[in-house]
């Protein structure tokens, strides 16, 4: 159980117990106070954006860096996109890759985000032009992947390089 927790039904043991109707009717105010204010701390918390900064080329250049990749900033490219209401089985796998690099574009639909693209200069050994997309949603990074030009190439999530050994 968490502390919190802990500590409101300590609080709430301690309200209930004793004291005539005035004093329940005071107690069950204060409970009922005590509870909006924990759900609203809650709710405020939860839908805190705890995703990553994207909204300048600084931002998303760092992030590639801190998955161990160099991007080209000349090449980088933006596009607008809707993300579908309704996923069909392409946005479905699509957003199997976002789920196993920590991402989930299913609280986005129907949202207009931004893709940003750069070309990848490190990627091991392979002689092969590959990108990098950044989704960006409110200056946010919502998703994105790493991907070869190469007609049935690879593409992988947004993932270390060390994860790809």
């Amino acid at each position: 159980m968490s502390a919190s927790a802990l500590i409101f039904f300590t609080l709430l043991h301690r309200l209930v117990s004793g004291g005539g109707v005035l004093i329940h009717l005071r107690k069950w105010m204060l409970i009922a106070a005590f509870a909006l204010v924990l759900v609203f701390g809650i709710t405020l918390f939860a839908k805190q954006e705890r995703g990553i900064s994207a909204s300048s080329i600084d931002e998303r250049v760092s992030f590639a860096k801190s998955l161990g990749y160099t991007v080209d900033v000349s090449s980088e490219s933006a596009q607008t996109v809707i993300i579908p209401v309704e996923f069909d089985s392409v946005y479905t796998t699509y957003n199997k890759l976002q789920l196993e690099a920590g991402f989930d574009l299913e609280g986005y639909k129907g949202k207009t985000a931004v893709i940003y693209t750069y070309e990848i200069t490190n990627y091991g050994d392979s002689s092969d032009v590959v990108y990098m997309h950044f989704i960006v949603f409110d200056g946010k990074l919502i998703g994105g992947d790493i991907c070869s030009a190469r007609l049935n190439g690879f593409m992988h999530g947004l993932t270390k390089t060390s994860q790809l050994e």
